[in-house]
């Protein structure tokens, strides 16, 4: 009944050959009045569902707020640690961890407030403010990147003096400081399970995971390379090293978070499954109902849906209106939807009728 048009983010589910003539503007027979005010109605099972997905959102969010403040506080301790073990050492590659973990930090205090703020409501942002949260994660991959370049800087500068015979760095790599930062990655093992658990449902959750695999990357890295460069002084130059690998493997990561949430922001089409979800949905809706155009696209994390229906045009407005209503309603409850508007039209329309977006 319904086909995805794969090169645009309008879905066009409107068979022309079935029901509806767009040059007559022939209709399936019209149900009889009982039967479309009955069919109209909103289903009994619709609050009931709302309630228990609305249940599950706030059990969601109650353990989403625990994770970040647990992050928080295990990051501002480890930020202590990894700055005595680096005081200790002066190893480069515990200094790219202490600067991972500084910008992990921050970037937890960020997603911190950011959450806090998307929960309460304001008549300034009538829509809300769920799409703190990627503006959040797209800062924190900015500060992420950033500190990660300065410390391949000091690396860089590390190796070159080695060995242009300015000066070898000299490490002291102790069990105190390997001690601690197999403490600190095993608090980062714990926290990267506890977040990944939840990162499907909170984008402030998947940031959060990301974070505490890269610690524990790093730190393992750290532990490697600094304790080899420490008892081995021939192979100095694996200290530096491993801080530009660390260093490396921070920026992608964080790039190719930084790209996702950035199209998120701008609005990128939902993928195939979604579409033939909402589509599926709507189709099967009401019998006097036919599905002419679907779009869905991030508002953020999640989408919003924009839908164009045909009903006949004998169709009462009471009628039109609450089955509009009840669709908008069930759209509005599939996981990931934030906004659904329906608009109904008496026949299928062959031009758009909104402009082409642009700035001038």
């Amino acid at each position: 009944m319904f086909h995805v048009r794969r090169n645009s983010s309008t879905i066009n589910l409107l068979d022309h050959e079935d029901d509806v003539d767009t040059g007559s503007t022939s209709y399936a027979p019209l149900a009889s009045q009982p039967d479309l005010e009955a069919s109209a109605r909103p289903s009994a099972s619709s609050s009931t569902l709302a309630e228990e997905r609305e249940e599950q959102n706030a059990v969601y969010r109650r353990q989403v707020s625990f994770a970040v403040k647990a992050s928080v506080t295990v990051n501002l301790l480890l930020f202590f640690v990894k700055g005595s073990a680096w005081y200790l050492t002066h190893s480069y590659a515990i200094f790219s961890s202490l600067v991972d973990s500084t910008v992990d930090l921050v970037n937890q205090l960020v997603l911190f407030f950011a959450e806090r703020n998307m929960a309460m409501p304001s008549e300034r942002f009538p829509a809300g403010k769920t799409r703190l949260e990627p503006v959040a994660i797209i800062i924190g991959a900015v500060l992420m990147c950033t500190l990660s370049l300065n410390v391949m800087r000091l690396a860089s500068e590390g190796l070159y003096d080695g060995f242009a015979g300015r000066g070898k760095p000299t490490l002291e790599v102790t069990p105190l400081t390997q001690g601690i930062l197999i403490t600190a990655t095993t608090l980062k093992v714990g926290l990267f399970f506890m977040c990944n658990r939840l990162r499907k449902v909170s984008g402030t959750a998947m940031a959060l995971a990301e974070d505490h695999r890269n610690d524990v990357i790093s730190n393992m890295a750290a532990i490697v390379t600094s304790s080899f460069a420490g008892a081995y002084p021939k192979v100095w130059w694996l200290d530096p090293v491993g801080a530009l690998v660390i260093s490396m493997y921070i920026i992608w990561c964080w790039v190719t978070i930084g790209q996702e949430q950035v199209n998120f922001v701008v609005g990128e089409k939902g993928d195939d499954d979604i579409h033939e979800e909402v589509g599926a949905l709507a189709s099967a809706h009401h019998p006097e109902l036919q599905v002419d155009q679907l779009r869905v696209y991030h508002i953020g994390r999640h989408y919003l849906v924009e839908l164009e229906v045909v009903m006949p045009p004998e169709t009462p407005l009471r009628i039109v209106h609450d089955v509009s209503l009840d669709l908008q309603t069930k759209i509005e409850q599939v996981p990931d939807i934030e906004r659904a508007f329906v608009h109904v039209d008496y026949e299928s329309r062959e031009y758009l009728e909104h402009k082409e977006p642009r700035l001038l």
